[in-house]
């Protein structure tokens, strides 16, 4: 369960990374790249109930798409990574790039991407970046956090270890009364 968890956590980490450059992406391409979660909102919701739907709904589905795929990669990486080439370096990129092909691949054939040969060479380039950057973050925190010491706290006859302070009577207070 807890490497689930580990899994889970890097995956969110791998987003949190990516979408930060979602800015960059959009500054440098003056527009949001083809791959861009709200767009892809937009295309499917076009072939899948023929209309376009709000900027609100579609920003919120964007968010959406982006924070159930990431963390959910997170967790087929850690099934994946025992057989996975040794180093952060190897594992990061290879989980980056099985993520680049799956996107260049499936992401056009279900229609939430145009098809590749309209992608300019500007935005493959960028996807690529954003891929590794995604694959190359979420095996720092995979390490990161499998190091981490799962929380165990000292438990004695149904009650921790460590004791609060002792409470004062009300009229020891300094504020009240007696």
């Amino acid at each position: 369960m807890r490497a689930a968890r580990v899994a889970l956590e890097a995956g969110a980490a791998g987003t949190l990374a990516v979408s930060g450059l979602a800015k960059l992406e959009r500054m440098l391409l003056g527009r949001a790249p083809v791959y861009s979660p709200s767009l892809m909102a937009v295309r499917l919701s076009r072939k899948l109930i023929g209309r376009r739907p709000t900027r609100e709904v579609r920003e919120t589905a964007g968010t959406l798409m982006r924070w159930s795929y990431g963390p959910a990669l997170g967790i087929g990486f850690g099934l994946a990574r025992p057989s996975l080439p040794q180093g952060p370096l190897a594992r990061g990129a290879l989980l980056g790039l099985a993520v680049f092909g799956f996107e260049l691949g499936v992401l056009p054939r279900v229609g939430a991407t145009p098809r590749l040969r309209s992608w300019s060479r500007s935005e493959v380039a960028l996807l690529l970046a954003h891929s590794l950057a995604y694959g190359l973050v979420t095996e720092l925190a995979y390490q990161r956090f499998s190091a981490r010491q799962p929380f165990r706290p000292k438990v004695s006859a149904g009650f921790y270890e460590r004791e609060s302070p002792p409470l004062r009577p009300v009229s020891d207070r300094p504020d009240v009364r007696g």
